[in-house]
């Protein structure tokens, strides 16, 4: 609920007068929480929520990122902690044309639960904590992902609840207890499901109802049971040396910061790329590299620079001037014991490329687009 002062100030304000108008027949109550949520968006009056339910709560909105499009429905609560200041503590950041159905529970707390665009979180579902969700998702109804849980090991003989507190502070525990959950694109999470802390779950896996995750998924793997185990794949994951956005078998290598749906791929393949955003993964066939070579199109009119990682470890910045482009940069130094403990079990297989987009000179562009055509590591 949002404090009574801050409610009275809110129908004070003269935008929050033109909001009324096009929330017309919605309750007082209902009209202050949607006008939160879509100014929460650093200062932006332009983005609009396609809808906001009734009985939605709101605990903390400076603390919500909220793109346009984004569906809220009916008894769904957003929770986040609050500051001695009396801000939020934590983020919860919902991409573009998100939909999020009834009576979900977004409890982010002093963490992060980051959505990403066209990703949906239909009835009932329940993400606490540090969850992170790719473009492009698809989670049934009743789905619980935490990054939280209890301790029950650290000392036998105590209550729980009083090893929790004993089991964070500790630092053999420290690692296990700030683990968050990871989603990447394209992934189908069936009814009833439970991810437990830590998950990390591949771009495009399926997981079937009623199933408890313990642990990592490989990408376009087929999953099922309590515990989990793979039955199945959507396709053989054997990324080559050599990605070209032309093929159709080489887009599930175009790993995540891409636009994939195919009413973006109808435009970008007029030009030979796939459009990535500001930050975009590539996975390649693993083994040692001397070089990596990248070609595309910058459409912008100003130039851009770009952060090149292969493997976590930085390569280089290069700077790419509008229209094609084309750089290589040498991988020797990535290579020599570069340490990849951080990197998913299901990934160490694979060559990591990485490229981190900053502002473009004198734009004021928020997410830098640009297309890649090919990325060859020789």
């Amino acid at each position: 609920m949002l404090r009574l002062r801050q409610s009275l100030l809110t129908m004070l304000n003269p935008s929050f007068h033109a909001f009324l108008l096009r929330r017309a027949g919605v309750s007082l109550q209902q009209a202050i929480l949607a006008f939160h949520a879509e100014r929460s968006v650093a200062g932006s009056d332009t983005v609009r929520l396609a809808h906001v339910g009734r009985g939605v709560t709101i605990q903390n909105p400076d603390g919500l990122e909220i793109a346009a499009g984004v569906t809220i429905g009916d008894g769904t609560e957003l929770l986040l902690d609050e500051a001695p200041d009396g801000r939020s503590r934590g983020t919860i950041a919902l991409g573009k044309n998100v939909k999020l159905g009834k009576r979900v529970q977004v409890g982010a707390g002093t963490h992060t639960v980051r959505i990403g665009d066209d990703s949906s979180i239909h009835n009932g579902c329940i993400l606490q904590g540090s969850v992170s969700i790719g473009r492009y998702c698809l989670l049934s109804c009743n789905i619980f992902i935490s990054s939280e849980d209890h301790f029950f090991d650290h000392r036998p003989a105590w209550l729980v609840r009083d090893q929790d507190p004993l089991a964070r502070a500790a630092e053999d525990h420290a690692g296990a207890t700030g683990r968050g959950v990871v989603l990447e694109d394209d992934c189908w999470i069936g009814w009833g499901a439970v991810i437990r802390r830590g998950v990390y779950i591949g771009k495009g896996a399926i997981i079937g109802a009623n199933s408890v995750v313990t642990k990592d998924i490989a990408p376009y793997s087929i999953n099922a049971g309590a515990p989990c185990r793979q039955i199945g794949e959507r396709l053989r994951f054997r990324p080559a040396r050599e990605l070209t956005a032309g093929r159709e078998q080489h887009w599930p290598y175009f790993y995540s910061g891409f636009l994939l749906h195919q009413r973006d791929l109808e435009q970008s393949l007029k030009s030979g790329v796939v459009f990535a955003g500001p930050s975009a993964r590539m996975l390649l066939e693993g083994g040692s590299c001397s070089h990596l070579r990248v070609r595309g199109i910058l459409p912008a009119r100003h130039p851009l620079h770009v952060r090149v990682s292969l493997n976590g470890a930085w390569l280089q910045t290069v700077q790419l001037e509008p229209g094609e482009f084309a750089f290589e940069v040498s991988v020797a130094a990535a290579e020599n014991g570069h340490d990849r403990a951080a990197v998913p079990a299901v990934l160490r297989d694979f060559n990591e490329v990485r490229l981190d987009a900053g502002t473009q000179a004198n734009s004021d562009a928020v997410e830098p687009h640009y297309g890649i055509a090919s990325v060859i590591l020789e």
